[in-house]
Order: structure tokens, then sequence, then C-alpha cells
């Protein structure tokens, strides 16, 4: 029946049928040209610039063969674990490792597995280990640690890491959560609109002349990066960052402290709670362990120390889906990880939370090579 209408508009109407079928084949020939175009250009498009994405990357891509251990994580690591003094004590326990604090604040759960897949499939040679921080890939405590609200998300940080397979790793996490489906459309038409965003290159011909121009300016302040870079091997504290000690927050906290004893009590109830494993997208974490398998990378997940409880790690280490799992988030075992001198904000430590969480987590290496897993795991 189709095949006789399109016959008898063939042969009744023959200019609108071959209007109808250049339309078609104009569209078609448009957006494949589209496509490609926009292929060779996303192909110019730097990491972005944000919280020192792109000079990490950078410095890490021009020095790989240097390091055999990489640290993965947000705010929270680059901040808070200075690999050099954990390569310090690691040689006072006869371990040699050389580190690089891959670490940039704000990095999330997805931003950091698009990381860790973009380091894995450049397979460099001297890799060894990814000491992984993660995050939920469920709803955790609260929905914004994992599907932050646009303002958050569509940064240039936000829509480079929307890479198709990236993006459906969200969908395919927003699927499996606790909410309304309502919620859920919503989640998953903004992820979708960065990743457009992304593959056409939206908003990014001022980033890529940067790129192309150069100025004695921009040259410095990337040679500052680079070098700040290399001193620390990745790592920067606070009071490095911003010149002081402790944040006005904490100040006002040593007055009456009352309210972060109570915050961190609260942690060791929140880490014990149940995650049901039908609300997680477990293949996002099949994936992670795949690809470092694949690229001869062990892959060992962390948790630092907090400000609340981070609960789905800790299961899924209970059910064999994370094989070692270093947990630094329990002020049971790592006390002076949650003392409030020991921090420069509610969640971040000043240089004494550093020097302390620094030492265990060079511990928890030493037992993890020594087999016997003490401590943290």
């Amino acid at each position: 029946m189709r095949a006789t209408r399109i016959a008898w508009l063939s042969y009744r109407h023959p200019a609108v049928l071959r209007t109808l079928r250049n339309t078609v084949l104009y569209f078609v020939l448009a957006a494949a040209t589209f496509v490609c175009v926009a292929g060779v250009i996303r192909g110019f498009v730097p990491w972005p610039v944000g919280l020192g994405l792109q000079a990490k990357m950078e410095y890490y891509a021009a020095h790989a063969d240097e390091y055999d251990t990489l640290i993965i994580g947000s705010s929270r690591t680059v901040r808070g674990l200075d690999n050099s003094l954990v390569e310090e004590y690691l040689a006072e326990a006869g371990v040699e490792l050389h580190s690089f604090n891959m670490a940039v604040g704000g990095m999330r759960t997805f931003e950091q597995d698009f990381v860790l897949h973009e380091v894995l499939a450049s397979k460099p040679a001297s890799l060894r280990r990814i000491f992984f921080e993660g995050g939920p890939v469920g709803m955790g405590l609260r929905e914004d640690h994992v599907f932050r609200a646009p303002p958050n998300l569509e940064t240039e940080r936000g829509v480079y890491w929307h890479s198709l397979g990236e993006t459906l790793n969200v969908l395919g996490a927003i699927r499996a959560l606790p909410l309304s489906s309502w919620r859920k459309v919503e989640l998953a038409t903004t992820h979708i609109l960065l990743c457009a965003w992304k593959y056409s290159n939206y908003g990014k011909g001022e980033t890529i002349l940067e790129r192309i121009r150069t100025s004695p300016k921009r040259e410095r302040i990337r040679a500052d990066a680079l070098r700040r870079i290399a001193e620390r091997s990745g790592h920067e504290g606070l009071e490095q960052a911003t010149g002081r000690e402790r944040s006005r927050e904490i100040t006002e906290l040593l007055d009456d402290p009352a309210p972060f004893d109570a915050r961190m009590r609260a942690i060791p109830e929140e880490n014990a709670m149940q995650v049901p494993f039908e609300t997680v997208h477990l293949g996002v974490y099949r994936k992670q362990f795949a690809a470092a398998a694949a690229a001869g990378v062990d892959l060992v997940y962390f948790v630092p120390p907090g400000y609340e409880g981070s609960p789905e790690r800790s299961r899924l280490h209970e059910a064999g889906e994370i094989p070692v799992l270093l947990d630094f988030n329990d002020p049971a075992k790592y006390p002076e990880l949650f003392r409030l001198d020991h921090r420069f904000d509610k969640g971040h430590l000043n240089r004494a939370g550093v020097v302390a969480f620094s030492r265990a987590f060079a511990d928890a290496v030493a037992a993890l090579d020594s087999g016997t897993r003490k401590g943290a795991e």
C-alpha cells in the first residue's frame, strides 16, 4: 500500500516527490558535514583551565614516564594528601614510589571517571597503580554529591567531560536513582544538552584561539602553574593556595566547636547506612576495573577524611565490587584527621592534618604492599 502511494505521488506530483527527496538528502549531507567538521574542530579544544586541570594533564602527558603511581580525586585529595610526604614515609619502610597527584578541586564522580579512562587509554608505560577517590555513583547522602545543579555543571569543565560514553554512564546512573520520573527526565535532559554542547563545540571559538595565540603574560601564567606542579608533584595545600592558615569558618568554630563535633559524631552512623544496589549503576565500577586490568594497572579506591559519611564505596567493597578500599573517612580509626585544629575549613585539612593524612596513607600503602592490608582496608 505504501509503495502504491509513493508511485501514485511520483506519477501525479513528481516535483513534490523530487523536492522531498532532495530535502532529505541535503539534510543528511548537512548533518554529516557538521559532524565531520565539528569532530575536526574538537581536536583543537584543549583541556579546561579551571582549577589547574589543563596544567595537570599537560604536565603529566609530558612526564608520564617518571611516575609509576597516580592519585585521582577531588579537592580533599589535592589539598589534603601530600604525595611527596607519602613517598618519604614509604621510603622509610623500604617502599619506593614515584607518584603524581592528579586530583583537582571540584572533580566529582563522573569527571573523575572521565579522567581515569583518558589516562588509561593513553597507556602510560610506567604506570602501575592508580589510587582513585571516585565517589558515589548512586545517590550518596545527597543528590548534589553526584548530580549537581546546572549552574555547577554548565561550565567549561562540565561540558568537556560529557563524552558520549560518559554521558551514557550518567544516564544509566540516573535511570537507577530512587527519584521521580520527572526528576530523572530533568537530570537526563541537562546531561544530554551538555553532551550536545561538547560535540558541537558550542562556545569554544575563543578557547581554541587562546590555545593558538601566545602572549608573554599567558606564557608566564602557564610556566608558573607548571613549575608549582613540578615542585609539589601535583599537591597544593590550602595554606599554599590562599596564604592563610585557616578559614574564617574554622576560626568561628574554634570558639564554639559543638556543631563541628556533632557532625563528626554523625559520620560513623552515616558510614554504616545500607545502600540498595539496585539504585547504583554498578557498570561504572566494573568498566573502571576492566579498563585498569587491560592496561596492566592496579586500581585502588580510597576515601579521604571528609565532613559526612560515605557508605556506597564501603558497601561495594563488602560485596566484592571494589576489591581494595582504603577508607580514611572514619573518626574511630583516624581521630587525628577529624580534629578541628587539623582542619582548614569544615571539609578540608590544614597543614597539620595534611601531615597526619599523608602518614596514615603511607602506612596503609605499606601494609597493602606487604600483603597484610592493615589499618585502612
